[in-house]
């Protein structure tokens, strides 16, 4: 979890954990389109379409102790490494237009740029 203060206007901060395993883009959807007929009301024959789509399996992506941050106009990050699902020694690439500090909660604190 990435936490900033709401007082500066422009901050801009992504980061991409390698702990969360599953990555990269997901393959779009099978579409299935189909038209139907509806009896049994006022109108005598009412006609529909039907669309079905099956959600594709995630790619899998090996699981890493790393931590991709871009941070722009940011003096401080504070991350949560469990639920970024990272140890306190993850590898951290560090993106950044300033000195920037990143703070991994309950680990020691280190500094970028």
């Amino acid at each position: 979890m990435v936490q900033q203060s709401a007082a500066a206007a422009k901050r801009v901060s992504q980061r991409r954990s390698g702990g969360e395993g599953p990555g990269g883009q997901r393959a779009a959807a099978p579409v299935v389109t189909g038209v139907g007929t509806a009896t049994g009301s006022t109108v005598p024959i009412n006609l529909f379409t039907t669309e079905h789509r099956t959600k594709p399996a995630p790619v899998s992506a090996p699981v890493q102790n790393r931590l991709d941050i871009t941070a722009q106009n940011i003096r401080t990050v504070t991350i949560d490494p469990q639920q970024a699902q990272v140890s306190c020694d993850a590898e951290l690439n560090v993106t950044t237009d300033g000195p920037v500090t990143v703070r991994l909660i309950g680990c020691p604190t280190r500094s970028f740029g």
